[in-house]
């Protein structure tokens, strides 16, 4: 049986952009309001976990708010 992933902190780099934000672990969703350059740009999540393991963040739901 695998342990939990124990999450600690959502980073995300929007091109040269970077921001790293401490996440609680039994939340279900990080909600984050962010300026993001227009045009195409590059965009990375991931987490940094409780034992120094990097996780890729699969699922991201970016809207744009007026």
């Amino acid at each position: 049986m695998e342990s939990p992933i124990n999450l600690k902190k959502l980073n995300l780099k929007i091109g040269d952009k970077r921001i790293k934000v401490n996440i609680d672990n039994s939340a279900e969703a990080a909600i984050l309001e962010k300026e993001i350059p227009q045009g195409e740009t590059a965009f990375l999540a991931y987490f940094d976990t409780e034992d120094g393991t990097l996780r890729n963040a699969f699922y991201i739901d970016i809207e744009r708010v007026n």
